[in-house]
């Protein structure tokens, strides 16, 4: 493995680090829009939701696989 100059490497993880960290915030401001969604519905809008997103799920599963 070619080593880095040490700048290059510090770089290298700062990006990666603001890449995991933007991620991180979008997942949390995800849940936060999905839980105030969920706190309008009505139980037969969620169980609605639900069966929709478990078919969603196989089916992305189904193509990952």
């Amino acid at each position: 493995m070619k080593e880095l100059h040490p700048n290059m490497a510090q770089s290298s993880t700062k990006t990666t680090y603001l890449q995991i960290k933007g991620y991180v915030f979008r997942q949390i401001k995800a849940c936060q829009n999905f839980m105030e969604r969920v706190e309008s519905l009505t139980l037969q809008e969620r169980t609605e939701d639900m069966m929709n997103k478990k078919t969603e799920l196989k089916t992305i599963t189904k193509d990952f696989l």
